[in-house]
């Protein structure tokens, strides 16, 4: 077994991720689960992963398995079925790489040689990659001149309709209308900030007042 698995099997045991671990595992705790299943292994007071993962990467094949089929028990996990779900899924998501899978039989889980499937089809990617409508920001916080924000959200709306029809370059000539919109509300909000700005558009060089 590859020695990043053993490693990823190590972090599973110590629990630290209790969105891929289902049980957090102390010192203690450490050294009774190895100890529960036959390994003779007693913490030594150092970091949890690292010791953990030289426990592991000095087991045989038949203990290693010892291990794996501890972790996807059913029984460890006092039949909780969320606990349970998150141990074999987990577990499974590391095993794949080497070709294994865990199945439950009644309560007995049983590892089994599956070959791995990484030929993703195209949609799959195509749907992964898709890039998904953000939610229109609430104009009206932007506390712009009356009637502006509803005019920016009108805008928004129609932007969206031109990507979903991929009218792309409409969708452009729409954004720039909107950013146009956004820029007058701020300067009809802010006219002395507006017409001191050292971008200012002039005639004969004096600022031509908003």
């Amino acid at each position: 077994m590859d020695a990043s698995t053993k490693y990823k099997i190590a972090e599973f045991i110590c629990g630290d991720n209790n969105e891929k671990h289902p049980i957090y595992r102390s010192s203690s705790y450490l050294t009774r689960f190895f100890q529960d299943i036959g390994i003779n292994a007693t913490h030594d007071g150092s970091s949890r992963n690292p010791w953990t993962a030289s426990i592991i990467s000095n087991l045989n094949g038949h203990d290693l398995q010892k291990v794996i089929l501890r972790l996807a028990s059913p029984k460890l996990y006092g039949g909780d079925r969320e606990q349970i779900k998150l141990a074999l899924t987990t577990l499974n998501e590391i095993l794949a790489v080497e070709g294994l899978k865990i199945r439950i039989n009644g309560i007995e889980p049983q590892l089994k040689k599956e070959a791995p499937n990484y030929n993703f089809e195209e949609t799959e990617i195509t749907t992964e990659r898709e890039l998904k409508p953000l939610p229109p920001p609430n104009f009206k916080n932007l506390g712009l001149e009356s009637g502006i924000a509803e005019i920016l959200q009108h805008r928004w709306d129609e932007i969206q309709i031109c990507i979903d029809s991929k009218a792309t370059v409409s969708a452009v000539i729409m954004m720039g209308s909107m950013l146009e919109g956004f820029l007058m509300g701020t300067m009809q909000r802010n006219p002395r900030v507006a017409n001191s700005s050292a971008s200012a558009p002039k005639k004969d060089e004096k600022v031509k007042h908003l």
